[in-house]
């Protein structure tokens, strides 16, 4: 089964809405879409949200990564 054979899965979408589904797979999800208009409005939703999530969190991922949670402190080292 090459990957324009297989049915479109979770994995699918969420690389769909993440903007990291590979070339090969777009078409078969755009017409998964197409055909499907409640799941896009599902999806755009979940990019909405995800993009809200990043700004909200943005400002606790530019803080620098507190020493104990350091992979040295974690081995012992």
């Amino acid at each position: 089964m090459t990957p324009s054979d297989r049915p479109v899965g979770e994995d699918d979408l969420t690389a769909h809405i993440d903007g990291r589904l590979p070339p090969e797979r777009r078409e078969q999800v755009a017409a998964l879409l197409r055909e499907r208009p409640d799941l896009e409005a599902d999806l755009m939703r979940d990019r909405q949200l995800r993009e809200e999530l990043r700004e909200r969190l943005a400002p606790l991922a530019r803080e620098p990564i507190p020493n104990r949670l350091r992979v040295a402190m974690l081995r012992g080292e």
